[in-house]
């Protein structure tokens, strides 16, 4: 490539700078999916933190525990705190879960021996494990982005926000 050369009015022939390797080159189409996945994760929060509100008003006026909110972006009610110490990384432990969607529907409904943090179950389940201890009861109300994403299953349509029962063994 030829490049002008400042001090005069000649061609010389510079190399234009190459971008680092380590810099990705915006594009609109890059730029375009990561806003809509922002105003998606945005909508989502405003939807299931609606959900908490509104659930906590119910539980409070029955005097039972209520929703707490989560730095991950999620909200779990522990029905039943269980025994003994909180499950770790790597420990193997039998769930029984139920996953609805927003609107009522019965998604998914199991009872499976997982390994805690090994991704075996959506993220919103395998983190709260970790804050939970054997024989816990916990529901859960999770994000899209913490359950099975922009792709779903079969019966969990993309994007979808759900409420979690879950019990640990």
């Amino acid at each position: 490539m030829l490049l002008s050369c400042a001090s005069c009015d000649i061609l010389c022939k510079k190399v234009a700078p190459q971008s680092p390797s380590n810099k990705s080159v915006p594009d609109s189409a890059t730029a375009s999916v990561l806003e809509l996945n922002q105003r998606l994760a945005a909508e989502a929060d405003k939807e299931i933190n609606a959900i908490a509100e509104r659930l906590n008003d119910s539980l409070s006026a029955l005097g039972s525990s209520l929703y707490q909110r989560h730095e991950q972006g999620y909200w779990v009610r522990v029905i039943n705190a269980g025994e003994g110490d909180t499950l770790a990384f790597d420990e193997h432990a039998t769930i029984e879960y139920a996953i609805r969607l927003t609107d009522g529907t019965m998604a998914e409904q199991t009872s499976r021996e997982i390994t805690v943090g090994r991704k075996e179950v959506p993220d919103a389940i395998d983190i709260t494990l970790t804050r939970l201890r054997h024989g816990a009861h916990a529901d859960i109300i999770a994000p899209w982005a913490l359950l099975y994403g922009r792709m779903g299953t079969e019966k969990i349509p993309p994007y979808s926000q759900a409420i979690i029962a879950l019990t640990i063994k």
